[in-house]
């Protein structure tokens, strides 16, 4: 049987799925302009400066395994690494560089999409059940220059659909590909980098951010592709506080515990 706990000062805003609010913000969203926040590279911002020291993204590898989590403050280093790493191998720093993540949804694919932020990319999700089609597609029609993946089936898929027409230059894998992918990918004209030697080539070549305007593009989510070719969708990194939902509340108090629904702060264009 599991327990409520209370947030200390904080009310009750829906009994049945046991949602607190801070007490100045229980009927009213918090308004922006006090914190400065109005993109998602921001809202990152304000996270680490307000929140840095308490856990981010909580995980364990296996079930039988205790529970281990990154702060505030180490993913808001860890985005700037990964970012760092991309533009010193050659990712421009621009609002016109599209990078794609290949996966399931994961804490790795949270981390990499938080890692276009600083730097102004656009990311474009893709379906992890995806069809070969679909993915030569999407990345094609994107004009993806680079895409993260979180397992060696995709890397392989990444690998064999590759059209010497596209504008696709750099995988990166979550895991260390073996010497027949390797080799796959050297025939096709693609460069492998792991997750891993990413961070370390970010955290030996740091970066200035370039900070995204409101404005910019952010995310391009595509459709399945299940009937037609895949349809995409843009939205901006504008952060938007006027949408349906009143539990999406930037601040609650620094000992509380929130979740924010993504999709639902983003504007489309």
């Amino acid at each position: 049987m599991t327990r409520t706990i209370s947030s200390k000062g904080a009310v009750e805003i829906d009994a049945n799925q046991h949602i607190y609010a801070h007490p100045e913000y229980s009927n009213k969203l918090f308004e922006y302009k006090t914190c400065g926040v109005t993109t998602l590279y921001e809202i990152m911002k304000y996270a680490s400066n307000t929140y840095g020291s308490r856990p981010f993204f909580c995980y364990r590898n296996s079930s039988d395994q205790a529970f281990q989590s990154y702060t505030y403050n180490e993913i808001y280093k860890l985005t700037h690494d990964i970012g760092s790493g991309l533009a010193h191998i050659g990712l421009q720093k621009s609002n016109g560089t599209f990078v794609g993540i290949y996966g399931l949804n994961s804490m790795h694919y949270g981390i990499f999409l938080f890692s276009m932020w600083p730097f102004s990319w656009v990311s474009v999700g893709i379906y992890d059940s995806i069809s070969l089609h679909g993915l030569q597609f999407i990345t094609r029609h994107a004009k993806l220059q680079l895409i993260f993946t979180d397992d060696l089936h995709r890397l392989r898929n990444l690998i064999e659909c590759h059209e010497e027409t596209s504008p696709l230059r750099t995988l990166v894998s979550l895991q260390k590909p073996n010497d027949s992918l390797l080799q796959m990918a050297q025939i096709k004209g693609l460069r492998i980098i792991t997750y891993d030697d990413l961070i370390q080539i970010g955290q030996a070549h740091p970066s200035e951010p370039l900070p995204p305007k409101s404005t910019d593009t952010a995310v391009i989510m595509y459709t399945s592709g299940s009937t037609r070719d895949p349809k995409g969708i843009r939205f901006t990194y504008f952060v938007s506080y006027k949408n349906k939902s009143r539990r999406v509340i930037v601040e609650l108090n620094k000992n509380s515990y929130h979740t924010l629904r993504f999709l639902e702060i983003l504007k489309t264009r």
